[in-house]
């Protein structure tokens, strides 16, 4: 590979510089015969032992950097792609499409791997990240929960609330943003975040039970017994007694969360702390992904656990 020309940020290998070190695309085309490059966009490639060491948010951000390598007028990023460059959590999962905003009045050419939005931004609705024009981190906020569902749109806004953002700026920003679609779901979004949430998959549990005309529950509660600490809940109903639990798939490998404990020990202290808030509570309902991203299961969990309000 060290005979090829690469974009230094994220070693990209652009077939236009070829001709800088006197090769053609021959080799180009070697090396990727050979399983050695990954091509990630028409005359862009990436090494491939640094691809699969990228998660897909890396990924994407890599795909963003082939856009702007290869652009004859530089990209403004926004909506998905631009969450990702933040670092701003999202239920939706980060395609090979990436998502560039662009003035109403020019012409679009269609690419798959583009997804095109025609918006006026104001100047400072601008920033630069990693080297890339993006939308602000309140203007792709804004983006997000006009173009996404409301239990979608909460997700990164608790996140957005709890990393300093406030309600008022972000009301700001959907103001700047002009007439849109859907604007009182994104108002609605926006006063219903709140920043005590813990991750993205309790933020999209609480949006689906506020459609769900379900008691919203106090969040991070803290539970003790005659023995002292218990711990904290992600949700908590007082009026029906009862505790609920997500359980991301990441949760119980988090370092913080296993403290150096093997996943038996983790295991068997789990229970036992269940045990113990079964003794403070009445019930205990627990629940993941699959049930977070499917509605109708959810419902059925949540009312036969005896969640209140649920219509």
């Amino acid at each position: 590979m060290t005979e090829l020309p690469a974009d230094l940020r994220h070693r990209l290998v652009l077939v236009r510089q070829l001709d800088r070190v006197g090769l053609d695309d021959r080799e180009i085309r070697r090396q990727r015969d050979a399983g050695a490059l990954v091509r990630i966009r028409r005359g862009c490639y990436i090494s491939r032992i640094e691809w699969e060491a990228m998660n897909p948010r890396e990924r994407h951000i890599a795909r963003a950097h082939a856009v702007a390598a290869n652009a004859s007028i530089e990209p403004v990023f926004s909506h998905l792609t631009a969450a990702a460059l933040h670092g701003i959590p999202t239920v939706a999962s980060l395609s090979s499409s990436v998502h560039v905003t662009i003035e109403p009045t020019l012409s679009r050419r269609k690419q798959p791997d583009l997804v095109t939005h025609a918006l006026t931004l104001e100047r400072e609705q601008v920033a630069r990240v990693d080297g890339l024009l993006v939308t602000d981190m309140v203007r792709t906020l804004v983006d997000i929960a006009v173009t996404s569902s409301f239990e979608a749109g909460v997700a990164s806004l608790d996140w957005a609330l709890a990393h300093g953002i406030s309600r008022a700026d972000l009301h700001a920003g959907l103001e700047l943003a002009g007439p849109v679609k859907r604007l009182r779901a994104a108002e609605a979004a926006i006063e219903f975040a709140d920043a005590a949430s813990g991750s993205v998959g309790e933020s999209l549990s609480r949006g689906l039970m506020h459609l769900m005309g379900a008691r919203i529950p106090r969040l991070q509660e803290s539970f003790s017994d005659r023995d002292g600490l218990i711990g904290t809940v992600d949700f908590y109903w007082p009026e029906a007694r009862l505790i609920g639990e997500f359980d991301g798939a990441g949760k119980y490998l988090r370092d913080d969360y296993t403290e150096g404990r093997s996943a038996g020990e983790v295991v068997v202290a789990e229970k036992r702390r269940e045990d113990r808030l079964r003794g403070t509570a009445r019930g205990v309902v627990r629940w993941g992904w699959p049930e977070a991203q499917d509605p109708a299961a959810f419902a059925r969990l949540l009312r036969a656990a005896g969640v209140p309000g649920l219509r």
